[in-house]
């Protein structure tokens, strides 16, 4: 059992493999569940984009009303007489767009004339008032043989379509925003795997810490198991009047500094074990009265460099490598928009339907279903904006804003290099320390024992051994750092290279 503080105040000892907190910082994380949130939003922003080409279905059921006065027209032969009518509509439809550009416009409308009435009576050419109401010059009421009732069934079927060739038919806005999402899609799904990467990598730097401070528990309990042996003799030695009371006293104050020494270890693994606890847990509460008891050990695993290809998976695989070029993608979704939007209008333009009219329903049904009165029309129209200046503006602010992503891309490249070039440095600079720190322990535990063996034999005095205690707490806890921060760095190169998921076997699983 690991003798910490925490442990003896607590009622759960929960034994905690690296593994094992990986497993449940990718589970529990918070981070990670905020960023996850971001991607499942991004997914339904992609879905939310077709929408646009989502057919619009239409029913209008209607009732008008109408009375036309009749008028004079001097380019007929013939005036045109005023009539009232009612009117019932029915129309139906579809209308939408294509991922092409293409516009259509299915419909089908029938009307009901019904109380036709029509007043042939040619009007004064000078305006005749009140020419219904009666009381004008020449006006004459309902009736016959002046007034004609009469009923009439329209219905129309037919389709519209409208094609653009130039402006929006390679790109047009719906098709631009449907690549946009899929972009922040893409840079959300990223960001999922950079804070998987980055919560590791912090997970396994605060893990290696912990491991350390339990180490260091056990060395300064080593060092206070000395302190006390090394005061026990002193003690036996003052009795029997080999050593003076000073000597005991220097004994004691070294084991009062190495119980200090112990306490303070105790204390910094408590505060250690607290930051790891946030890596796992959703709820901190649930790990209240829960000491960790990190099993995995410090070792130097010699890490080999291949420096070309350490460079090549930093810039093929690092996340905020991959985000800014997500990112520079994105200005060429747009910068091809822009462009696009220089262009005229040009758009093929037609329809064709068919008509029929008769005051007998059925007979105006039999005319359209043998296409008895059909209609078409094609066309083109061209259209542009003098000068284009909304245009021709946003193409050269989206030019400046794809070379500044380049150049920011450019300078991120950079400084990545920079950061893998060092972090190998660092790792190969760590792994030689915890050599030179091992010696430099075994050559402490040497002098130890020499020192207790001269004490002993009454050649030295305990000071000698006091100042070898010390010399050898000191090397064993900078033997553990060393070992630390070579496992430190490590995590850290692995980071730099972008293969902090593959080399803990971690697949991203963004839903």
């Amino acid at each position: 059992m690991v003798y910490t503080a925490t442990a003896q105040t607590t009622n759960t000892i929960r034994a905690l493999s690296l593994r094992d907190a990986i497993d449940l910082t990718l589970r529990h994380n918070l981070n990670l569940k905020i960023d996850r949130y971001s991607a499942e939003i991004a997914r339904y922003g992609v879905q939310a984009g077709y929408g646009g080409y989502d057919p619009a279905f239409r029913v209008q059921v209607a009732h008008q009303y109408d009375d036309m006065p009749n008028y004079f027209r001097p380019d007929k032969a013939n005036p045109d007489f005023g009539y009232k009518a009612d009117s019932e509509i029915l129309g139906t439809g579809f209308k939408g767009k294509l991922p092409t550009g293409l516009t259509y416009d299915l419909s089908a409308m029938a009307v009901d004339f019904h109380n036709v009435r029509t007043r042939f009576m040619a009007p004064d050419p000078f305006e005749i008032p009140n020419y219904f109401a009666g009381g004008g010059s020449g006006a004459v009421g309902f009736g016959p043989p002046n007034v004609r009732l009469a009923n009439e069934h329209y219905m129309q079927a037919g389709l519209a379509l409208k094609q653009p060739l130039l402006k929006d038919f390679w790109i047009d806005k719906e098709r631009q925003q449907i690549n946009l999402y899929k972009n922040q899609l893409k840079v959300s799904e990223m960001a999922v795997r950079g804070t998987m990467m980055r919560l590791i990598t912090e997970l396994q730097i605060a893990y290696y810490e912990l491991v350390s401070a339990r180490e260091n528990i056990r060395v300064e309990q080593k060092a206070l198991e000395l302190a006390l042996q090394l005061l026990s003799e002193t003690r036996a030695k003052v009795r029997v009047g080999d050593m003076t009371q000073l000597q005991e006293q220097q004994a004691q104050v070294h084991v009062e500094t190495v119980s200090g020494d112990l306490l303070t270890a105790e204390q910094s693994f408590a505060q250690q074990e607290n930051i790891v606890k946030q890596f796992l847990a959703d709820d901190f509460n649930a790990w209240w009265g829960v000491a960790l008891n990190p099993t995995d050990n410090l070792v130097a695993v010699p890490e080999g460099h291949d420096r070309i290809q350490s460079m090549q998976n930093a810039l093929t695989k690092r996340p905020d490598i991959l985000q800014m070029q997500l990112d520079l993608k994105k200005q060429n979704i747009i910068l091809k928009y822009d462009y696009n939007q220089l262009f005229p209008s040009l758009d093929l333009d037609g329809s064709i339907g068919i008509r029929s009219a008769n005051r007998d329903i059925d007979r105006a049904l039999e005319d359209l279903s043998d296409v008895a009165h059909p209609f078409y029309s094609f066309g083109a129209t061209l259209s542009f904006p003098l000068g284009n200046t909304t245009a021709r503006n946003n193409y050269k602010a989206g030019k400046l804003a794809r070379e500044q992503s380049l150049t920011i891309l450019k300078q991120l490249e950079n400084r990545v290099l920079a950061d893998v070039q060092a972090a190998m440095s660092i790792t190969d600079t760590s792994y030689k320390k915890v050599a030179s720190t091992r010696n430099a322990r075994q050559v402490r535990e040497a002098m130890l024992d020499a020192a207790q063996k001269e004490l002993r034999a009454g050649a030295a005095t305990n000071l000698g051994v006091l100042e070898a205690l010390n010399a050898l707490t000191a090397a064993r806890l900078n033997e553990l750092r060393a070992l630390a921060d070579y496992n430190k760095a490590r995590a850290q190169l692995a980071y730099g290279e972008g293969l902090t998921l593959e080399k803990n076997l971690i697949s991203v699983n963004v839903r």
